[in-house]
């Protein structure tokens, strides 16, 4: 699992979770959506050891009500809950064009999946897929904790250090 956060403070609090996250400083949004959700966002993402853009596509919202979102993640200090709640959330079809440059660990992960290939982008090579997705818009926001359920203490050096 690779995360990719261009906020210091955020990564920080990821990493105290023991979550595998990269600090990139220099990720760029690009969000031409109107409030029908009919647009574009272009996402791109600097990172040495996997860049990659996308282009996403939505085609309109639906209101949804509450979203609660959880993301679990099982590291070496025990498991990370990462729960984000919004009550009110709109939802709607998308399109996506994930670009990866060719020879990257995720452009092989991802060649051959989606919807297939899609365009190599002209300015920087690196190839594509296409994929369905989803674009969702917060407009009152939401709210989200971070919880650490760490493993038992065994016989290992951090338990001599209690």
């Amino acid at each position: 699992m690779e995360i990719y956060i261009d906020d210091r403070a955020y990564v920080g609090s990821l990493r105290s979770a023991d979550m595998p996250v990269h600090f990139v400083p220099d990720i760029t949004h690009d969000r031409r959506i109107d409030d029908a959700g009919v647009g574009n966002l272009t996402v791109r993402v600097p990172a040495r050891k996997n860049p990659f853009h996308s282009l996403n596509e939505g085609f309109g919202f639906t209101s949804t009500g509450r979203v609660d979102v959880v993301v679990w993640y099982e590291g070496g200090k025990g498991t990370a809950a990462l729960t984000f709640r919004s009550d009110v959330a709109q939802q709607g079809p998308a399109q996506s064009q994930v670009f990866t440059r060719p020879g990257t660990k995720l452009n092989s992960i991802l060649r051959g999946g989606g919807l297939g290939p899609g365009p190599t982008d002209p300015e920087t090579g690196f190839e594509s897929i296409r994929t369905p997705s989803l674009s969702f818009q917060y407009p009152q926001g939401g709210s989200g904790s971070l919880v650490l359920i760490e493993k038992p203490c065994g016989n290992g050096p951090r338990c001599a250090e209690q």
